[in-house]
């Protein structure tokens, strides 16, 4: 029995790992570029190891530019806060929102946390699509932002904090992208203010076998950090 039980553990082992190797395909996947440059770059890794005979095409944009690709039926990585009907999203990971820029805007010291109140009446460098949050929450505490540049790319904003230019408001992940030594970082004491990464596809969408499998798959190795 016990050589029985052998011989059927091995004959299972060859079985998972024969539908491992079968699984072919290309997996099309859209993802916003604070997320493609940062926090995707380990999973796809992962997903490669674990499905080596998939390829990959991964489309890069802001929020609305891959939205637009999920009506089209991909899948695709993006971050809260957006708007959009008809889609299923799945829960990746959730984030602070940290304020970044040289030290010299935090003098004498950078705190461990920031009030939003405070960090309002420093030259703000925002991502376009919180720009409305943030005037939310300021104008319940009869607060003003003073905002130096907008743009649409989370990217763009931490180079140009990290460059001196003004104080950057990006997820915590982005940090990972700064290169200036005199760059500091602090997160925003605001408890309502956060990103959630998700994993979204359109409810009505057709999903290749691949497109399932990666659904199955990234929510449980996002889970593990």
């Amino acid at each position: 029995r016990a050589r029985t039980i052998l011989s059927l553990c091995d004959a299972a082992e060859r079985e998972v790992q024969d539908a491992i190797e079968g699984v072919q395909g290309t997996l099309r996947l859209g993802a916003v570029s604070s997320i493609s440059s940062t926090a995707l770059i380990p999973w796809l890794t992962d997903f490669h190891k674990t499905y080596p005979r998939a390829h990959l095409e991964l489309f890069e944009g802001n929020t609305y530019e891959i939205l637009e690709q999920l009506r089209a039926g991909f899948i695709a990585i993006v971050r809260t806060p957006f708007v959009e009907s008809g889609l299923c999203c799945l829960p990746l990971q959730k984030e602070s929102l940290f304020a970044v820029g040289n030290a010299r805007f935090f003098a004498p010291a950078p705190p461990a946390r920031i009030p939003l109140s405070e960090l309002c009446t420093r030259p703000l460098l925002l991502y376009r699509r919180w720009e409305q949050v943030l005037q939310e929450r300021l104008r319940a505490q009869h607060q003003h932002m003073s905002v130096l540049c907008k743009c649409d790319d989370a990217r763009t904003v931490l180079y140009l904090a990290d460059q001196g230019l003004g104080v950057g408001i990006v997820p915590q992940s982005a940090l990972s992208l700064c290169k200036n030594p005199e760059t500091v970082s602090c997160e925003i004491d605001e408890p309502s203010l956060f990103s959630d990464i998700v994993l979204a596809y359109g409810e009505a969408a057709y999903l290749s076998p691949i497109s399932q499998i990666f659904i199955d798959y990234l929510p449980k190795r996002a889970a593990l950090h």
